[in-house]
């Protein structure tokens, strides 16, 4: 009587078991959470449809997570923007996109900051990875196919199957960023008008400081030589920090962080000077 009791028992799972496990299979989907494709002309974020795992000793190479053990060990991103804080550490994600269209197609996966010093996409395949590309300004080059102000990579998407992607993703400044998908034509479109307003901000500041620099000739008044360099340093900044200064123009490896650290010091400089006068 007694084991036909606990036999009796075990076929019945205990519900909060059943809870458990059931939250543990909700857990692992959004690990492997995928990026579709349905349309030739797409834009999306996509932070949350990734996983990632923070490299603190930076001990890993790309080939080590062909390891399953180690695959384990992701969490998946379930926020929009990833804040990991000023940080040596490396950032490793896992990204995988399915197109549901009929032929193979490209997109680009791209940060809006230059503020990540590489970012670095890899192919898996069934028992190797290749390197895609390499972006970034502490990357050789800084670009890759495409030249923007901020890190983009291209990858060749092929239909009808998973496209299974490692990134790797380091900074000498905070890691803060947002990853997002886009075809070519849309991403282009966008980051036109973005850069459209740019180019008027920083148009409207520029022509403050000739403002400045007229009124000091004409009236020989040290507040517009102030007004002027208050202009100038705000300028430089919005260029440096929208990586258009040492990234999109002027594209060194590094350039970009020492000059916004510049344009910060300038800009506190010319705000005292302006508080003072």
């Amino acid at each position: 009587m007694v084991f036909s009791a606990l036999a009796s028992k075990r076929k019945h799972p205990h519900p909060a078991l059943m809870l458990l496990v059931m939250a543990l299979l909700c857990t692992l989907n959004q690990a492997w959470a995928s990026v579709d494709i349905t349309n030739r002309q797409f834009d999306f974020q996509i932070t949350q449809q990734v996983s990632y795992l923070e490299d603190i000793d930076n001990q890993y190479a790309p080939k080590d997570f062909l390891n399953p053990e180690l695959q384990q060990q992701f969490t998946p991103a379930r926020t929009p923007v990833l804040r990991m804080g000023y940080t040596g550490s490396t950032l490793w994600l896992r990204l995988q996109i399915r197109s549901h269209l009929n032929s193979s197609s490209i997109a680009l996966l791209y940060v809006n900051q230059p503020n990540i010093g590489v970012l670095k996409a890899y192919k898996v395949h069934r028992n190797s990875l290749s390197l895609v590309e390499a972006a970034g300004n502490q990357v050789d080059g800084v670009h890759g196919n495409v030249r923007h102000k901020a890190p983009v990579i291209q990858l060749a998407i092929e239909p009808g199957t998973n496209n299974d992607f490692l990134l790797q993703v380091q900074s000498e400044q905070y890691m803060t960023f947002a990853l997002n998908l886009a075809s070519p034509a849309t991403f282009y479109q966008s980051q036109f008008a973005e850069q459209l307003l740019t180019g008027i901000a920083i148009g409207i500041t520029l022509g403050l400081f000739i403002y400045g620099v007229v009124g000091f000739i004409k009236h020989r008044e040290p507040n517009y030589t102030n007004f002027a360099a208050y202009a100038l340093a705000i300028a430089i900044y919005m260029a440096t920090s929208l990586g258009f200064l040492g990234y999109y123009w002027l594209p060194v490896p590094g350039l970009n962080t020492r000059l916004e650290a510049l344009a910060i010091i300038l800009l506190s400089a010319a705000a005292m000077v302006r508080t003072n006068a």
